[in-house]
C-alpha cells in the first residue's frame, strides 16, 4: 500500500484526539507531536513539519471556536488541508492535445526507473485512444534500447531506436520526425539517466530538448532518495524546461512522503506516481484524492473514473442474461477480467473508504453520492455472492487467486465455459486433469473456482423470478425488493442492517438515477453507523 505507514500513523493520531472525552490543548498539542513523528519517519524536512504545524494551529484556535462547533471535525479538516498544501505545487501541468504531435522528453536520475516509466506512461495513454510512440534516445547505458524494445512490445506500442547510432541527438530527432509523418499524437522520447554533477550528460539533454522542442519535459524520480529529491528536481529545471513530476517506487518505501513534499516545493506540479512494477500500476496524481486515500477516506472519484475507463459501468447485455436465469463460467471469466482491469486489488482498496474512520469524522456526502452514480457495475461488484467465498487473506494474495482462476478458465474448452451445469467438472477426473496440466494450476484450485461459481450461478438463478423492469431497472415494489434481499449473501445483508438496511440502500441507488439521491443524508449517515457497529461486532465475534 502506498505510504500506508505514514497514512495509518497519522489517522490513528485522529482517531486519538476523537476518543478524547475534552479536547483542550494537552490533546490537541500530543495530535501535532504523533504527526510530526509520522512525518519525520517519512523523511520529510523538518522545516515543512513546522510550517504545517504552525498552520493547522493557525487553523484550529480551541479558544475562539464556539462552543456549537464540532471541534473533532475542524480538526480533521485542518489537517487533511495542510497535507494536500504540503503536497501540492500549486498549478497544474500542460496536458496533451488530440489530433496533433505532443511531444514529451523524460529526463530523470540514473537508475530512478525511467525506462520502465516511458512505456507504463505510453501504455497509459494507449489505453485510452491515443495514438503513442516512443523513441530510445539513450545511448549511454547498455542495454537500454533492448529494454525499451522489450517493454514496448510487450505494451503494444510502436517504438523507434537505432544500434548503430551513437549520437542520441541524431536518434530523437529522427524518431519524432518519423512519427510526425505517421500522425502520432503522443511521442515520447527516452533519454539518458543522468546526476546534477554530470555535466557532459546535461549538456546532452540540453542539445536532445533543443533539437526536438518538446512540448513537454517530465522529471523521473526515484521517491528512495527522500527530501534530496529536492535539490536534484531544481538541478534539472535549472537546464531544461520541466513542467512535471513523475515519482516511481511509491509502494515500499518510507522515504515517499518527503520525495513528494520536496518536489512540490520545487513548483513543478507531480502528474503521476509509481505504484507497482505492472504496466497499468502507473496512477494519475490528485493531492487532495491523495490524503484521503492515505488516511483510510478512500477515493471513490478516482475508483468511478476508472469505472468509466475501461467502460465497465455498461454492462447492458449480462444484466440480460442474468434476467433470464443464465450464468455461465464464460460471464463469471468477464468479470474477474474487469475487476483486474480496474488495477491490483491494492489500489482498488486504497480507494474504498474505511467505514470505521468514516462513522468517526462523518462520511463525505460528494464521495456517497459519487458511490450511487457507479451504476450496474458498482450494483454488481456489492452484490457478487461467489466473491464473499473468497478466503480472507491479503491483497497480494487475492489476487494471485484471481488470476489462477483466470488461467484455469482459459485452459477451459467453449463447451466447458458455456455449459451452466458444472457437474461433468465435478465429476469426471480426466477433464480435471487436463485443464490442471494446461494451466498449470495446483488442482485445488478447480475445487475453489467451482465454490466460487455455485453462489453466482444459484443468484442468477433466482433472478429469473424477479419482474426486472424495460430497461433493466430493479424492482421497487417492497415484497419483490425483499425477495432480491433473500438472494444476497447473509454477511453483506448484515454489514448494511438487514433487510430494511437494504432495501433503503436500493431505494437511494434508483433515486439517485433521478437526481434526489441526497435528499435524505441523516438516514444514509445513520445507515453507514450501523455498517461500522456491525463490522466491530463481527470483529470481536471473530476473536
Amino acid at each position: 500500500m502506498v505510504l500506508g505507514d505514514l497514512g495509518n500513523q497519522i489517522a490513528s493520531a485522529l482517531s486519538k484526539i476523537n476518543r478524547e472525552s475534552k479536547i483542550d490543548d494537552k490533546a490537541f498539542t500530543q495530535l501535532l507531536n504523533d504527526i510530526t513523528r509520522a512525518l519525520l519517519a517519512a523523511d520529510v524536512n523538518m522545516q515543512l513539519i513546522q510550517t504545517l504545524n504552525a498552520n493547522i494551529k493557525k487553523s484550529v484556535s480551541l479558544q475562539d471556536l464556539p462552543s456549537n462547533f464540532d471541534i473533532r471535525r475542524v480538526i480533521e479538516k485542518a489537517v487533511i488541508e495542510e497535507l494536500t498544501n504540503l503536497l501540492d505545487a500549486g498549478h497544474h501541468a500542460k496536458q496533451p492535445k488530440r489530433k496533433k504531435a505532443n511531444i514529451i522528453m523524460f529526463v530523470g536520475l540514473q537508475g530512478s526507473g525511467k525506462t520502465t516509466t516511458c512505456t507504463k506512461l505510453a501504455y497509459y495513454y494507449r489505453t485510452r485512444g491515443w495514438k503513442v510512440g516512443l523513441v530510445c534516445a539513450d545511448t549511454f547505458r547498455a542495454g537500454a534500447f533492448d529494454q525499451l524494445r522489450q517493454n514496448a512490445t510487450k505494451a503494444k506500442i510502436p517504438y523507434y531506436g537505432k544500434r548503430d547510432e551513437s549520437d542520441p541527438v541524431v536518434i530523437a530527432a529522427e524518431g519524432v520526425k518519423v512519427f510526425k509523418q505517421k500522425k502520432f499524437e503522443i511521442i515520447i522520447v527516452d533519454t539518458s539517466g543522468r546526476h546534477k554533477q554530470e555535466e557532459a550528460l546535461f549538456e546532452e539533454m540540453e542539445a536532445i530538448s533543443n533539437a526536438v522542442k518538446p512540448d513537454e519535459t517530465i522529471f523521473v524520480l526515484d521517491s528512495t532518495i527522500g527530501q534530496a529529491a529536492q535539490a536534484q528536481a531544481e538541478a534539472f529545471k535549472d537546464r531544461v524546461d520541466v513542467g512535471s513530476v513523475i515519482v516511481t517506487k511509491l509502494d515500499g518505501h518510507a522515504k515517499g512522503g518527503g520525495a513528494l513534499s520536496a518536489v512540490a516545493k520545487t513548483g513543478a506540479p507531480i502528474t503521476f506516481i509509481g505504484v507497482g512494477e505492472h504496466m497499468n500500476e502507473l496512477e494519475k496524481f490528485n493531492t487532495r484524492r491523495f490524503v484521503q486515500r492515505i488516511l483510510g477516506r478512500g477515493d471513490i472519484e478516482s475508483l468511478v473514473e476508472r469505472v468509466k475507463e475501461h467502460k465497465l459501468d455498461d454492462q447492458k447485455e449480462l444484466m440480460k442474461q442474468i434476467q433470464k436465469g443464465k450464468f455461465n463460467l464464460a460471464m463469471m471469466r468477464d468479470q474477474f477480467q474487469n475487476i483486474l482491469k480496474m488495477g491490483s486489488f491494492g489500489q482498488i482498496m486504497q480507494m474504498i473508504p474505511d467505514s470505521e474512520r468514516q462513522v468517526q469524522f462523518g462520511y463525505d456526502a460528494d464521495q456517497f453520492q459519487n458511490i450511487l452514480k457507479m451504476g450496474s457495475f458498482g450494483q454488481i461488484m456489492q452484490m457478487i455472492p461467489g466473491l464473499n467465498n473468497m478466503p480472507k487473506e491479503s491483497e497480494q494474495a487475492s489476487q494471485k487467486r484471481l488470476q489462477s482462476f483466470l488461467v484455469l478458465m482459459d485452459s477451459m474448452t467453449e463447451e466447458e465455459l458455456n455449459n451452466p451445469d458444472i457437474s461433468f467438472l465435478e465429476t469426471s477426473r480426466s477433464r480435471r486433469e487436463r485443464i490442471c496440466k494446461g494451466s498449470g494450476v495446483m488442482p485445488h484450485y478447480i475445487n475453489e473456482l467451482l465454490a466460487v461459481y455455485k453462489p453466482f450461478a444459484a443468484a442468477a438463478g433466482k433472478m429469473k423470478k424477479l419482474p426486472f423492469g424495460k430497461n433493466g431497472e430493479l424492482p421497487k415494489n417492497p415484497q419483490q425488493m425483499g425477495k432480491l434481499a433473500s438472494m444476497m449473501p447473509q454477511s453483506f445483508l448484515k454489514q448494511i442492517g438487514g433487510q430494511s438496511g437494504f432495501m433503503d440502500l436500493m431505494g437511494k441507488l434508483q433515486g439517485a438515477e433521478g437526481g434526489d439521491a441526497m435528499k435524505n443524508m441523516q438516514n444514509m449517515q445513520s445507515m453507514m453507523k450501523n455498517m461500522g457497529s456491525m463490522q466491530k461486532l463481527m470483529r470481536k465475534r471473530r476473536r
